[in-house]
């Protein structure tokens, strides 16, 4: 339940709470004046009885003065209650006390013995008054006890004041005045006016929620704007997060510190972006319940999803193009449980390096209901994918570099010590000539070839020396298009000679790279000769371009058998080959050329036969575009 309607319910509980109070007041105020007007209804009516019963007495002793002067008081009991039996003015006013009040349920002159001497009812004359209830407990009893009387089982509550006659200005007792109120009575007359005092209460409190409910609306309707920017920021989405209006007030306050904490939250996560933009990997990061609040670019490559289409989503939803991560991730998510480089084949038979794992403090604490509770419930979870592929050509370049490294320092050493020999050997060979007068034929022949093989020696010496000797670059910013239309002018003599049409068709931009034009050039037209050299006769060679993530990336592919497998780990080490007249040399300088501009040189067998170099530099500066390149071919 959200805190606006726990505001809003509180609110609406409150007032209803006051209402049915004053509701209640008001019942009870209502019974207790009927029942209080009921008892001085039977006070007033013992007062007319009692005022009918002296009338009585004294036109008895206007009749009967000696009973009446008689002290015996057997004799005056007698003649009182003779007298007030036969009265008529008693008689008739007891007859017509029921009409008094709906209430009212009879009235009646009781003796001292109990029995019943005028009644409003004449067929009970003469016999024993039943026990009732009094009333006066009823009056001072609580609300619920009289309701409880009034709308109960009938039952008959009785007002009694003494009937007390003056006698020779003496009082004498001679019984009680009685007056009968019915609870049904009561009930049926409290009824019309509880209803409509029902009624009013139902009226005022559908009122009261009707208008309790707008006025909380109104009140809480900056809290419904805060709420949909927290549920935004939430999702990931800041940028959606709308401007705080102005206000004075508190909820104004917390609203442009909200949308200075999204503005926040949409710095941060765009200077991650770019942090992101040059990494191999493919990153998540989770919340505390699986929904998705960044990605970074290669996420497209692997999910065929846009990051901005990911930002909100449940892990289930971010990975079901690919069953087989979306049980991986979303158990150690949901369960907070990480793991490393774990190797997973996609459903298109690529396999990718998964890793989860957990920063702590970016999340509110507590797993949703019902989750296990580990250690990682606090945090958020970082997902990363990388290609396993690129991982091994990453390591296999890596060992690549250490193996050329190694080989530079063992080759620099050997040439260093194998040259000044083959100096000594030069001079004395000279020296050998000069002190021969007249050598024969087979003489010359072998000291010629000793010369040769010397001279060649020596070239070799040179290459490993060239190969090892630190290289000053000649940086500047170079076209690439332009750099490899040389390279393919530069080709052409060799494809022609073997009639090899060579393909280059630019992008539509104009890459800018900062590099030693001379030894990047040399290094692609090395790698072009190879495809080239790896072509029969009559084929293709394709030269193509493209941008991605800062990168520009040449793509040389050829038409040739391809690489074995078992020789793919030798192909740029330094004099390998498998032509009979090739040197082994041409790659690895490319190689290495590309490693002294961080860049890289890789290669893959193609399905469809042949191989495609990707050679790959960085950008200097972003790619102009436009550009209106035409095809090269040669």
């Amino acid at each position: 339940m959200s805190l606006k309607t726990k505001l809003r319910l509180a609110i609406l509980g409150l007032v209803l709470a006051v209402v049915l109070a004053y509701s209640w007041l008001y019942i009870s105020l209502l019974t207790r004046k009927e029942i209080e007007a009921d008892f001085d209804l039977g006070q007033y009516i013992t007062k007319q009885i009692l005022q009918k019963a002296n009338q009585a007495l004294d036109d008895s002793k206007a009749a009967l003065p000696e009973m009446m002067l008689s002290g015996d008081p057997d004799v005056l009991r007698l003649t009182v209650e003779r007298a007030l039996t036969v009265h008529p003015g008693l008689n008739s006013l007891l007859d017509s006390i029921p009409g008094y009040s709906y209430t009212v349920f009879d009235a009646a002159v009781v003796g001292t013995n109990g029995v019943i001497l005028a009644h409003s009812n004449s067929a009970l004359r003469g016999r024993t008054a039943p026990p009732r209830y009094t009333f006066e407990p009823l009056l001072n009893a609580g609300v619920l006890e009289q309701l409880r009387v009034a709308f109960g089982p009938e039952q008959i509550y009785e007002i009694s004041n003494p009937l007390e006659l003056a006698i020779n200005e003496k009082p004498f007792q001679f019984g009680s005045l009685r007056v009968g109120i019915s609870s049904v009575y009561l009930g049926n007359s409290l009824r019309p006016q509880i209803l409509q005092a029902l009624g009013l209460v139902a009226l005022f409190v559908a009122l009261t929620l009707a208008l309790g409910w707008i006025v909380t609306s109104v009140l809480l309707r900056p809290l419904e704007s805060i709420n949909v920017s927290l549920d935004l920021m939430t999702q990931g989405q800041f940028d959606a997060v709308p401007a705080a209006p102005a206000r004075p007030d508190e909820f104004g306050v917390v609203a442009s510190k909200l949308t200075l904490l999204g503005q926040q939250f949409r710095d941060v996560r765009e200077n991650m972006a770019q942090v992101m933009h040059g990494l191999e990997e493919a990153l998540l990061l989770f919340t505390r319940d699986g929904r998705a609040i960044l990605a970074s670019d290669r996420v497209q490559e692997l999910l065929h999803l846009e990051p901005g289409e990911i930002l909100g989503r449940s892990v289930e939803d971010v990975f079901a193009s690919q069953p087989a991560l979306a049980v991986l991730v979303s158990q150690s998510v949901h369960q907070g449980l990480p793991f490393l480089r774990r190797e997973v084949e996609l459903d298109q038979g690529r396999r990718v390096t998964l890793s989860v794992q957990f920063i702590a403090g970016l999340s509110p604490a507590g797993y949703p209901e019902g989750a296990p509770q580990h250690h990682n419930a606090t945090a958020v979870a970082l997902v990363s994918l990388r290609d396993a592929e690129s991982v091994r050509r990453l390591e296999s370049q890596i060992e690549m570099s250490n193996r050329l490294a190694a080989i530079s320092r063992l080759t620099s050493g050997v040439a260093h010590e194998v040259r000044n020999p083959l100096n000594a050997i030069v001079l004395h060979l000279e020296a050998l000539k000069s002190k021969l007068v007249d050598p024969g034929e087979g003489i010359t022949e072998h000291l010629a070839i000793i010369a040769r093989e010397i001279y060649r020696l020596d070239r070799v010496v040179r290459t490993f020396l060239d190969f090892t000797r630190p290289v000053r670059l000649n940086l500047q910013e170079t076209d690439v298009n332009t750099l490899v239309q040389e390279v393919v002018g530069l080709a052409s003599v060799e494809a022609d000679a073997r009639q090899i049409q060579v393909n280059f068709e630019p992008n539509g931009t104009r890459p800018v790279v900062r590099v030693d034009r001379d030894l990047i050039k040399q290094a692609i037209l090395n790698v072009v000769l190879n495809g080239c050299q790896a072509t029969p006769d009559g084929g293709h060679l394709f030269l193509s371009e493209r941008i991605l993530n800062g990168i520009v990336e040449l793509s040389v592919t050829d038409q040739g058998p391809g690489i074995p497998p078992d020789i793919q780990d030798k192909v740029f080490d330094l004099y390998f080959t498998t032509r009979e007249k090739g040197s082994g040399i041409g790659l690895p300088l490319a190689f290495r050329a590309f490693q002294l501009h961080n860049g890289t040189v890789e290669f893959q067998n193609r399905a469809e036969g042949g191989v495609e170099f990707r050679l790959c530099l960085p950008l200097a500066s972003p790619a102009i575009s436009p550009a209106s390149l035409p095809a090269v071919r040669s």
